[in-house]
């Protein structure tokens, strides 16, 4: 009897035990599977080196090393396109936007290159004649040709954003941005081609990115000139030295070569190496949908 009584004794305190140790056991193991879940999870962040600005900076404004700091950063998610890898890339380039300080510089609110005015547009022009070497990204100046061979600069240093070809139908479409006042400048030449005969309108390249831009230098007409003055949404005015009195001086050498009636389409004037264009829409339409 006493023998019994001690197994069944111990037969009873064992139970508690056997219990605790099957719960450590357990608790062991959600540990160990937590702690794998963890590291997993660890694996999954990727470190990377945050950059914002440390003052208010207005849109245009570039970015240089005294207005950066840095932060390092984890995530799980791909942020290499949106985040700049290196401080040096960020520097020099501008806002596209205002920021308040502490917001981070992310790729799509920067752009690289000159301030953008306010009154700057993209638009695509059909009725200059353009090189057949003419490519995506180059800059040109836009100048308009006389029939006594003078030659004016209308427009410089434009770069062409997009260009589309039309092989059978022999149009040439070019896309840039103007100012309002290059915009009334070009509309003046324009105007030019459809008053004087064998006047033409063309592209030129410049021969590098690192050449200086040229002088604008040709003189519109006093309507023109007079809009000009008045006109609310130039931001950026540049002049032609006297240039009413240059207009006056051209439209005298011009007056032999006047159109005795408006035509539909200035004359085909170009050398071999440029495409006509033939196209009998408006001078120019705005584009709205060009890469930012």
């Amino acid at each position: 009897m006493m023998i019994r009584a001690a197994v069944i004794g111990a037969a009873c305190a064992g139970i508690p035990l056997t219990l605790v140790l099957v719960q450590k056991q357990q608790t062991s193991k959600d540990l160990q599977n937590n702690l794998s879940y963890y590291e997993n999870r660890e694996k999954q962040y990727q470190y990377m080196t945050l950059y914002y600005v440390e003052q208010d900076m207005t849109a245009g404004e570039a970015l240089t090393e005294d207005c950066l700091a840095e932060r390092q950063i984890q995530s799980i998610q791909d942020l290499s396109t949106m985040i700049c890898d290196q401080k040096e890339d960020l520097v020099g380039m501008r806002l596209k936007v205002s920021l308040k300080k502490g917001t981070c510089v992310t790729a799509d609110l920067l752009y690289e290159g000159e301030v953008v005015a306010e009154d700057e547009r993209r638009i695509e022009l059909n009725s200059a004649n353009v090189p057949k070497s003419l490519k995506k990204n180059e800059f040109v100046d836009i100048r308009i040709s006389f029939p006594n061979g003078e030659d004016y600069i209308v427009a410089s240093h434009k770069q062409i954003y997009e260009l589309q070809r039309d092989e059978e139908l022999g149009v040439v479409t070019i896309q840039m941005r103007f100012s309002e006042q290059e915009l009334l400048r070009y509309q003046a030449a324009f105007v030019d081609v459809k008053t004087y005969t064998d006047t033409s309108i063309y592209c030129l390249q410049y021969t590098g990115d690192f050449q200086t831009a040229a002088k604008e230098f040709y003189p519109v007409n006093r309507n023109v000139f007079d809009l000009m003055q008045w006109d609310p949404n130039i931001t950026n005015r540049f002049y032609v030295d006297d240039e009413l009195q240059r207009r006056e001086r051209l439209e005298e050498h011009m007056k032999d070569y006047l159109l005795e009636k408006p035509v539909e389409e200035p004359s085909n004037t170009q050398e071999p190496e440029y495409e006509s264009i033939t196209d009998t829409s408006d001078p120019m339409d705005f584009y709205t949908q060009l890469p930012e």
